[in-house]
């Protein structure tokens, strides 16, 4: 999908923003919108809440480059998100849109604009803990993502 050894100008760009700033002081949109410069069709950032009633985290959609205010907010479960169902809470994973997407996904997927799509979500931790999530989306009928190109996310 993309090279990385291609993109030095993006990387030294990431890096500069990220490289010892805590997560509470990233400039997410900046982020998200190198990542689109990487070769990705759209990127969002969610923060996490825990959500006590339903015993879960809740994601919830802080930054987009969708340029659409109207999903800003948004809702996720954890346990409904590609990473929540996946168990590798620390991980970068992917899917993509699909028919056996469970009802909960299949309506994200339909309300955030994500049909057609195929998506990583990238969790940013301290320890064992999440602190937000950062998904990235191409068009299906694109090459997925490799094994290299997990590891450069992770």
């Amino acid at each position: 999908m993309f090279d990385p050894s291609d993109q030095t100008e993006h990387l030294s760009r990431l890096l500069a923003l990220t490289e010892g700033t805590p997560p509470s002081e990233l400039n997410m949109q900046q982020i998200l919108e190198i990542l689109v410069d990487l070769g990705f069709l759209s990127a969002r950032y969610y923060d996490v809440s825990y959500n006590y009633p339903a015993h879960d985290d809740l994601l919830i959609l802080a930054a987009d480059t969708s340029n659409d205010p109207s999903i800003i907010g948004y809702k996720i479960h954890y346990r409904c998100s590609t990473l929540g169902s996946s168990g590798k809470r620390t991980k970068p994973v992917a899917s993509w849109d699909n028919p056996l997407l469970p009802d909960e996904q299949q309506k994200w997927v339909k309300d955030l604009g994500l049909r057609g799509r195929g998506w990583v979500d990238i969790p940013i931790c301290f320890d064992d803990k999440l602190l937000g999530l950062i998904a990235c989306d191409w068009l299906v009928n694109h090459a997925s993502l490799t094994s290299e190109e997990i590891l450069f996310l992770e």
